[in-house]
């Protein structure tokens, strides 16, 4: 079966944005944890610096709208980055 190779690239920016996305969660949550805040500000934390480092890097970029605003999955992502870090 052939593959479109517009279509893979395009998967393979999705899933890099996801991976930068998830790394600006991380550090919003590890942060967080440094500084012994709670559960919940853990996670505003990991939101705040996930969405905001994603905006962030797509007006720099020139994207837009950027992609926090066009994809639904993002903040799930970094909720779940959140909980996790905090358990540690």
């Amino acid at each position: 079966m052939p593959v479109n190779d517009a279509v893979l690239i395009s998967e393979f920016l999705k899933a890099l944005d996801l991976v930068g996305t998830f790394v600006f969660a991380i550090s919003g949550a590890v942060s967080g944890v440094r500084h012994r805040i709670d559960l919940f500000g853990v996670l505003v934390l990991s939101f705040v610096a996930a969405t905001a480092g994603g905006i962030v890097r797509d007006v720099l970029i020139g994207a837009t709208p950027p992609a926090a605003w066009r994809f639904r999955c993002w903040p799930g992502s970094s909720r779940f980055t959140g909980i996790r870090w905090w358990r540690r």
